[in-house]
């Protein structure tokens, strides 16, 4: 995925997970534009989902939410980005396999999706579909 100079999204590859968010299933061999009409400053990619983080600080996921990845309160899949419940304003995100951060303007740090591993490092091994606080942060 990428971004126009005036925040545009654009992604292109494999859709299978719904990761490109063009609300479709179909690969696409060049570039889509992302629905929604969102201007983002920033946009992460990483295996079957993508979020980004608006000029306003939100932040939007879409493709796959197994494990609640995509932070908007459930676990369904979406091909289309769909906001990241809470009311934070985000300054950066970043996709990890099954899971999001995201750094606030506070700033704190928040993590939402699959914690098998603790990987949302709130201290505990549940899954969260909505952000929780890292722990150790006032």
């Amino acid at each position: 995925c990428g971004l126009t100079s005036s925040g545009a999204a654009y992604c292109w590859g494999d859709n299978m997970l719904l990761q490109i968010g063009d609300g479709t299933n179909v690969d696409r061999l060049a570039p889509v534009t992302v629905l929604g009409g969102l201007t983002f400053q920033t946009l992460k990619a990483r295996g079957g989902h993508t979020c980004g983080v608006t000029s306003t600080g939100e932040a939007y996921c879409w493709g796959e939410n197994d494990g609640g990845q995509l932070g908007d309160g459930t676990t369904t899949n979406r091909s289309s980005p769909v906001a990241v419940l809470g009311g934070l304003s985000f300054t950066g995100v970043s996709s990890g396999a099954s899971f999001s951060c995201g750094v606030t303007n506070a700033p704190l740090l928040y993590c939402w999706g699959d914690n098998s591993k603790g990987q949302l490092g709130d201290g505990s091994f549940s899954n969260s579909s909505v952000p929780v606080k890292v722990r150790g942060q006032p």
